[in-house]
């Protein structure tokens, strides 16, 4: 017994010296989006969803992205966003092991590879749960009749962001994005802070193939089978790699976003179909409008003025707002450079009609509007200032603008509602503060993702109301916006590359700016 109890022990101790050997020990890191992880080479799979190494029977290390089954779809924004932040260190370290294998010194990394690069260290999930190194959850999809698509990308409309605007550019850029790489497109909205996304559109039509587990969704590396797409990895999906593959280096300002644009452009064409109540209040609508402007010779003249946390570009108004004055010049001289004679261009002005939008009710209201044909964009649904004390149905009471804030304090109760910071459009240590004063330990994310009746029902209205007004200025005659805002680079998607950048039908007012795609 002593001589098997030694032979046990010693054969115990020589696995954990070669295990010492074979896998190095922790190594704590900064990455890249300046927090601090550690990389660990384990034979027990982690409980969280995060990228790991793998080693072959030969030892050869590889990496993959390990998403335990069983967790929700989607993940939490912050969830897909750390994957992202991670992949590239990772995808480093097994490279830097496999060099120093062979005995190599370490090589010099690249600031970033290019956006089609393909990693040879990285291994797809659905090959790994293949090879049975991560767990493979109980499918589903082989009772279905479908096959799992080849590849997909799955777009997920999550609350890392609340204007709508930047919703449907990140959507639109996904759909055109999946159909130039020829993958299966799916659309996840059980996260959008606005509720069903067929409250608003009509669903797009599913593709001929199954969707792929939910283990193989993964938002990076983008070589990866089946994507994952959201505002939260908007950074690593459209950044700087994304912009150097499809910008034409060799032209200037908008023009060199050419190609991105009609990617959005098609996702707009694909998506863009309101619900049958407000398509069918659109169309009576424009026929109404069209009466009273167009089919009289003049021209209808959509304007967008954005207000609330979205502050221009321009240095001078950066911590305020555009002056109302500049919308008006401005329309009033695309009014008199109009075609035909002076007194011609004169009746043309008579007839026309300056179409106002604005997430700020007073402007409505405003002195600078008297006089000028101008008149709101949709009456449908609209938003009121409080001292107009609306008690038509068709009317919400707002005040100042579009404050995410104020977005997610809608259907609290005064004392849960979060505080308006004007300054900073991006979620601040301060709203988290006190968030989860107001919430308890629930925090911020769990009062956005599950929002009273109430407050959806509130939320749903100020969506409707806001793409009624984007349909009717996206079909004017000349487009009038500060591309600081989002809803003004969606508006030129809607009239289209032709007359919004090449007969210039889209003005910004927002100092010398040109159209961009998105933020990052």
């Amino acid at each position: 017994m002593i001589w098997l109890a030694g032979c046990i022990f010693l054969f115990w101790a020589g696995k954990n010296i070669l295990r010492r050997e074979h896998l190095p020990s922790a190594i704590d890191y900064q990455s890249t989006d300046g927090k601090s992880y550690e990389l660990v080479e384990d034979d027990a799979l982690p409980k969280y969803p995060s990228p790991i190494i793998v080693t072959n029977r030969r030892g050869r290390a590889k990496w993959t992205v390990s998403i335990p089954p069983g967790l929700p779809f989607p993940l939490p924004p912050t969830d897909y966003a750390d994957i992202c932040a991670q992949a590239q260190d990772i995808s480093r370290h097994v490279e830097d092991l496999k060099y120093h294998r062979e005995g190599d010194h370490a090589i010099v990394h690249a600031a970033h590879y290019a956006y089609y690069y393909n990693d040879p260290h990285y291994m797809d999930v659905g090959q790994a749960e293949a090879h049975g190194l991560l767990a493979s959850p109980s499918q589903s999809h082989k009772s279905e009749a479908k096959k799992i698509c080849e590849k997909s990308l799955t777009y997920v409309l999550d609350s890392s962001n609340a204007g709508f605007g930047r919703a449907l550019l990140g959507l639109w850029l996904a759909y055109g994005l999946a159909k130039a790489e020829s993958r299966a497109f799916f659309l996840d909205d059980t996260k959008f802070p606005y509720g069903r996304y067929s409250t608003f559109f009509t669903p797009p039509p599913l593709p001929d193939c199954a969707p792929p587990p939910e283990t193989q969704r993964v938002p990076c590396p983008h070589q990866a089978r089946h994507l994952v797409v959201s505002a939260a990895t908007t950074q690593y999906t459209f950044g700087h790699a994304f912009n150097d593959a499809y910008e034409d280096g060799h032209k200037m300002g908008a023009f060199r976003q050419k190609e991105i644009f009609q990617m959005m452009r098609t996702g707009y064409e694909a998506l863009f179909h309101l619900t049958d109540d407000d398509k069918k209040y659109l169309q009576e609508w424009m026929t109404s409008l069209n009466g009273k402007s167009r089919e009289r010779g003049g021209l209808q003249v959509g304007i967008h003025i954005r207000h609330g946390d979205r502050h221009p570009y321009e240095f001078q108004y950066q911590k305020s707002y555009i002056p109302l004055p500049n919308y008006i010049e401005t329309a009033q001289q695309i009014l008199e450079d109009s075609t035909g004679s002076e007194e011609e261009r004169n009746a043309t002005a008579l007839r026309s009609r300056l179409l106002i939008a604005s997430d700020d009710p007073d402007v409505y209201e405003s002195p600078e509007l008297e006089g000028v044909g101008a008149m709101r964009a949709q009456m449908r649904l609209s938003l009121a200032s409080q001292r107009t004390a609306p008690d038509e149905s068709g009317q919400m009471v707002w005040e100042g603008g579009f404050f995410r804030n104020v977005f997610w304090s809608l259907g609290l109760s005064p004392e849960e509602e979060i505080p308006r910071i004007q300054e900073s459009p991006r979620p601040s240590k301060r709203d988290v503060g006190t968030a989860k004063k107001a919430h308890g330990s629930n925090s911020m994310v769990q009062m956005y993702n599950n929002p009273t009746a109430d407050a959806l029902r509130l939320r749903e209205f100020v969506g409707r109301a806001y793409l009624l007004d984007l349909s009717v200025l996206g079909q004017a005659d000349r487009v009038i916006c500060t591309v600081s805002s989002s809803t003004c680079r969606v508006l030129a998607i809607m009239m289209g590359w032709d007359r919004a950048m090449e007969k210039k039908e889209w003005t910004n007012v927002d100092g010398d700016f040109e159209w961009r795609s998105i933020d990052w």
